[in-house]
């Protein structure tokens, strides 16, 4: 049986499911008991994904534009 601490280890793999067919089995066991490792897969899941999202967005021309006329516009001293 899998402890808290595995599951906090192995839960990258389950997002990325590097995980053979025994250790998601072991892994959806103690899921089942542990609504404290739930939480933490949901959240863990819910940051990567917003991880991913925020990192392969790009600005538009446009942005980048609107903030180098901020920048270039702003008072030096």
């Amino acid at each position: 049986m899998l402890k808290c601490r595995d599951i906090e280890r192995m839960a990258g793999q389950l997002q990325d499911d590097e995980l053979n067919w025994r250790q998601r089995l072991s892994m959806r066991m103690h899921l089942m008991m542990c609504h404290h490792c739930r939480r933490f897969v949901r959240q863990f899941a819910a940051i990567k994904k917003l991880a991913e999202r925020s990192v392969s967005e790009q600005a538009s021309d446009d942005e980048v534009q609107s903030v180098m006329d901020k920048i270039n516009s702003s008072p030096k001293g």
